[in-house]
């Protein structure tokens, strides 16, 4: 291009500038800045994209609140597409967008009239391709455009090399560019000019189209060839200016060096830390276009994640007191830091290079966000916690759906996982127990003494139990190594089980099979199936052999659950002139050699020495007006492993259950001696005619309370005793543990203690039962003292009568008056005073007993236990006790 021709271009640039707008001071303003535009040169970083351009000219529309505009801008493109002799339409859209950004940065508006101008786009007629304009001369390459989520900006550069300025809007008091429709040129031919290169302003007068005088000249061709090209990313830095006018006075380089710096913890030059808002910042001051400040913010997040983690594991990593599954969380933490710091090294060495930009930091960073950011949220959760507390916290975090997120937390709990599986081995497959930091679900209290061992010694650390392991698993964990340490320290047995060269010896494969403990039938599930059966059987064929455990058992049944009839109603016999006085005429010694006594005179002779060492004769505190009967028990003494099944509690409830037993059985033993002395008397007393009311009463009421003493009997020997020993022999059998023995044992004392009415809720049923058993033993008592009084009687009559006939046989006829006199005084005081007050007497008490029977039978039947229903109907099964008649009857008949 000539001289001639660059004067002709820019003496129509500037004809079109001073038609466009009016006033000569905003023309030549005009002028001057789209001859910067032409001259500047700019290289696009991006493909020609015409849609891309249509759309940010559209958006610039609708931002200043033109809709209609922007619709009318769109019918011109769809116009301009269809003119097939423009060759360039991109350049053409593209040169009126850097128009309109320009103008906004320099304060002046720019009307959307001049992109709206319909007649620029008629004028087809003479114009060319733009390609030999903008593209021959490399003026025009490659746009350096923004990106998706920012289009709606665009930039520009002053003077200095940075953008600065504020942003302003369109109602700016400036005076808006218009360009005249009648100015005879077409936007093709008006662009294809432009697109040659322009010399410098010049001060002599330029006319245009009429002669006149612009009052500048059109710089020289040479001139504006010995421009410097700008090139690289400070182009693209000067090319860019956003829609707030926020300049550029950070490069991207010196914000990649700080965003490097920042993934690493570190404060950059311009980046730096701030505490108070807890985020990487620039400095507001600093000029840098909001959505860059936005995309290092984005990035920074890595560096502050980093910190997060970075600031756990170093406080933590050499703190020993934290424990063993702390340690391990904080090594997988390094591991991942290591990885870390592997891309940190990497993206420096880009950095050295000059290849690293903002958007190829976040390709870099978009998956170490996301791990950091699921290791920052486990850092968070398990902040304060250790043990298995932290190992449950971690594997919460394994029920993602995310797989990437499942995948990192499953890796971690790995690392989490393995020391509290050393410490299930120990424990498992030794019994030892070496968690000096308190992180076990296991806990060992050091002060508890040996008896003590299996009940108090250890137990569940509910607070340490992982997630991941069931409580059914953590209680057979728990009873494992228990049972290991009782055969040691309680039953002296240190012989080797066996299970150890069962176990996974790969540690890994262990780790994974613990992190899979709640799923039934899983390796860990099998494995510790294995050992507990293992060592269980161990444990209850040592009890059963070495210890006769099962003997033990049965020795309880036969002497403190009087099972052993024959040796419980013989030391009955032997005792009873001793337990009939008062309890404190009781010696301790004088009964223990009645108990032997009794041993050598019955079947308990063939027991075990062992067992008849171990039986003993107890006496209770003493109350006031307590006989023998009442403070009397036999004792068993336990000792060994088995005390931990006969415990003391245990041994007290055996205590209880047989003194209620033997007052019982005392019962019935009473009534046997009733009816005894009413069988060897009644011929005798028979010769007493006033006597028959009495001994009729006598009979019944010994009738009633024998049949209740034997329903009694009959329920608890073998609905209480018997079923509860049978089922008790059965569970022993089938146990597979020493807590199943135990809970075995509980369970059968269980049902004695609520069938005999020895509970609590049975109270009010006990103290009827035992106000019934007090009066069967005043009845006894009011008999003997009828039989007592009436033998006497018979006694007293037997002498008179001999006496008279002594008399006859000496010839002397009957008695002397005085005596016949005081004969008849004493029985007519015997008929009189005496019947009348023994017939007074059991009345009482067959009334009181009936009441009481009948309260009792109320109170059963009230019962929710069917048993006790069941002994209701045995006691009263022909409803003889809820007969009507009963209650206006006379008991022991008609007394006058």
């Amino acid at each position: 291009m000539n001289s001639g021709e660059s004067s002709d271009v820019a003496t129509s640039l500037l004809a079109l500038c001073r038609r466009s707008i009016r006033d000569s001071a905003d023309s030549s303003r005009l002028y001057q800045r789209c001859l910067r535009l032409l001259t500047s040169q700019p290289t696009p970083s991006v493909i020609q994209d015409e849609f891309r351009v249509v759309e940010r000219i559209k958006k610039r529309i609708v931002r200043r609140q033109k809709e209609s505009d922007a619709v009318h801008f769109s019918e011109l493109c769809r116009r301009l597409e269809s003119q097939t002799t423009i060759g360039n339409r991109w350049s053409i859209l593209y040169f009126l967008l850097l128009v309109c950004e320009d103008n906004m940065s320099g304060g002046m508006s720019l009307n959307t009239d001049l992109l709206l101008t319909q007649s620029s786009l008629q004028a087809t007629g003479s114009s060319t391709s733009l390609s030999s304009g903008w593209s021959s001369s490399g003026a025009v390459r490659k746009a350096w455009l923004p990106s998706s989520r920012d289009s709606h900006t665009s930039h520009t550069v002053g003077s200095s090399g940075f953008v600065s300025g504020a942003s302003r809007s369109s109602t700016d008091a400036t005076p808006s560019i218009r360009v005249n429709p009648g100015s005879g040129r077409s936007a093709s031919q008006l662009i294809l000019a432009l697109g040659q290169t322009v010399g410098p302003l010049q001060s002599t007068p330029v006319t245009t189209d009429g002669g006149e005088h612009a009052g500048v000249e059109p710089p020289p061709v040479s001139a504006i060839g010995e421009r410097k090209r700008p090139s690289g990313k400070a182009a693209l830095f000067k090319s860019y200016k956003d829609a707030e006018n926020t300049s550029f006075e950070v490069t991207e380089a010196a914000l990649v060096r700080d965003i490097v710096y920042a993934l690493q913890g570190i404060d950059g030059k311009y980046l730096k830390f701030d505490a108070t808002s807890d985020e990487y910042k620039i400095d507001a001051k600093l000029g840098v276009p909001q959505p860059v400040r936005d995309q290092v913010g984005k990035l920074s997040e890595l560096g502050w994640l980093y910190r997060q983690v970075h600031s756990y594991v170093s406080k933590h990593s050499n703190n020993r007191t934290i424990g063993l599954v702390a340690q391990s969380f904080c090594a997988a933490l390094a591991h991942e830091l290591t990885e870390y710091y592997q891309l940190i090294a990497v993206l420096e060495a880009q950095q050295d290079g000059s290849i690293l930009t903002l958007r190829r930091l976040v390709v870099w960073t978009y998956d170490p966000i996301r791990r950091f950011k699921v290791l920052a949220t486990l850092v968070d959760a398990c902040k304060g916690l250790k043990g298995g507390a932290l190992a449950s916290a971690v594997h919460a975090h394994l029920q993602d759906g995310d797989p990437f997120n499942q995948a990192l937390v499953g890796q971690v709990l790995r690392h989490v996982a393995r020391p509290l599986r050393y410490l299930i081995d120990q424990w498992v497959y030794e019994g030892e127990l070496r968690d000096i930091y308190d992180e076990f679900f296991v806990a060992c209290d050091v002060t508890c003494p040996e008896e003590k061992l299996w009940y108090d010694k250890y137990s569940l650390r509910r607070a340490m139990l992982p997630s991941f392991v069931s409580l059914e698993l953590a209680q057979k964990i728990l009873l494992i190594g228990k049972s290991i340490n009782f055969l040691r320290h309680a039953c002296h047995d240190r012989t080797a089980i066996g299970i150890r060269a069962k176990a996974p010896t790969d540690e890994e494969t262990a780790t994974v099979e613990l992190t899979c403990g709640d799923i039934p039938g899983s390796p860990l599930h099998q494995s510790v199936d294995l050992a507990y059966r293992e060592t269980s059987k161990r444990l209850l064929e040592v009890l059963h052999t070495k210890y006769s455990f099962v003997d033990h058992l049965k020795a309880l049944r036969r002497y403190l659950l009087l099972g052993q009839g024959d040796f419980i109603r013989h030391l009955m016999d032997l005792l009873e002139p001793e337990l009939v006085q008062e309890a404190s005429l009781l010696y301790l010694h004088n009964l223990t050699g009645t108990l032997e006594s009794a041993i050598r005179s019955t079947n308990a002779q063939f027991e075990q020495q062992d067992i008849l060492n171990r039986l003993d004769v107890r006496l209770l505190e003493l109350s006031p007006g307590d006989t023998g009967w009442d403070v009397f028990s036999l004792d068993y003494h336990v000792d060994g492993p088995i005390s931990t099944v006969f415990t003391r509690e245990t041994m007290l409830r055996y205590l209880r259950t047989f003194n209620f037993l033997w007052r019982a059985k005392r019962m019935e033993h009473g009534l046997a001696s009733v009816w005894k002395t009413q069988t060897s008397h009644n011929r005798q007393i028979s010769k007493l005619p006033e006597m028959t009311p009495v001994l009729q009463q006598c009979h019944l009421l010994t009738a009633a309370m024998m049949h209740f003493v034997h329903q009694m009997q009959y329920y608890i020997t073998f609905e209480v005793l018997e079923c509860g020993w049978a089922d008790l022999e059965k569970a022993v059998g089938h146990a597979g543990d020493l807590d199943q023995v135990i809970s075995a044992h509980e369970t059968f004392l269980n049902n004695i203690t609520s069938r005999a009415l020895l509970d609590p809720s049975s109270q009010t049923l006990l103290r009827q039962l035992r106000t019934i058993f007090d009066l069967i033993v005043q009845f006894q008592r009011a008999q003997d003292d009828v039989y007592t009084t009436a033998l006497a009687e018979l006694k007293r009559r037997d002498e008179w009568n001999e006496a008279v006939d002594q008399r006859a046989e000496t010839g002397q006829w009957g008695m002397a008056e005085s005596q016949v006199s005081a004969n008849d005084s004493r029985t007519r005081r015997f008929m009189e005073v005496e019947i009348r007050k023994m017939q007074a007497r059991l009345a009482v008490l067959s009334k009181s007993y009936q009441d009481t029977v009948q309260q009792f039978l109320a109170s059963l039947n009230a019962q929710e236990d069917v048993n006790l229903r069941f002994l209701c109907f045995r006691l009263d099964f022909n409803e003889h006790y809820r007969s009507p008649r009963l209650q206006n009857r006379n008991p022991v008949g008609s007394i006058a």
